[in-house]
């Protein structure tokens, strides 16, 4: 990947390309639109610096590492669909991205989910083909709506989101919490009991 010399375009499609990394891409001002589908990329370095970006698809690559997406504020829907994201670990500052379409990564952990609360903006996400999705099944919308309750989802692998489903989400985490609290106070007094056993029996031997 070469500099490029166009200021003035807007839309750049590098699909099937056999792209292997972006290395010597500087940034662009006035790209709105950018493809870069069925390459080779194992991760976004150098995928950066375009003020006006808006949409960036990198469907089928190989990418495993997204931390290189940098200076990109005007960004509203990233495309990875089809890559080798585990995790979302050192996720990208994205302040306006609203669509985020993940679908068949190999993210398997539930943690993974609530990292995505820093993408403020985010109003859609799609997650179908990932293990753990696909582990919830019909569970899954409402696992976002917990994990990312501090944001305005809407759509949830496109299946619109319902005031039902919010409250749903809402009584479901409410009552995760008192059980989770309910739980540490039981193992609490479990050991003190144990603690004030072995003093009576330390009592006795004397």
């Amino acid at each position: 990947m070469v500099e490029l010399k166009q200021p003035r375009i807007t839309r750049l499609l590098l699909s099937e390309n056999e792209l292997a990394s972006f290395q010597n891409f500087n940034g662009h001002e006035s790209i709105l639109y950018l493809e870069i589908k069925k390459n080779k990329l194992t991760d976004c370095n150098a995928i950066a610096n375009m003020p006006k970006l808006q949409e960036l698809y990198l469907n089928e690559n190989e990418i495993n590492d997204i931390y290189g997406l940098l200076n990109l504020p005007a960004l509203r829907k990233l495309d990875l669909n089809t890559n080798k994201l585990e995790s979302f670990n050192d996720l990208p500052v994205l302040p306006g991205l609203e669509v985020f379409d993940c679908s068949n990564n190999p993210i398997e952990k539930a943690e993974e989910l609530p990292k995505l609360g820093q993408l403020i903006s985010l109003t859609s996400i799609a997650m179908g083909g990932c293990p753990f999705a696909d582990e919830k099944g019909d569970d899954f919308k409402k696992e976002v709506l917990i994990a990312l309750d501090q944001l305005k989802i809407k759509t949830v692998n496109d299946d619109e989101v319902t005031e039902e489903d919010v409250q749903g989400a809402k009584e479901e985490k409410e009552e995760r919490i008192r059980a989770a609290k309910e739980a540490e106070e039981e193992a609490a007094r479990l050991a003190a009991e144990k603690a004030a056993e072995g003093a009576e029996g330390e009592e006795e031997a004397e």
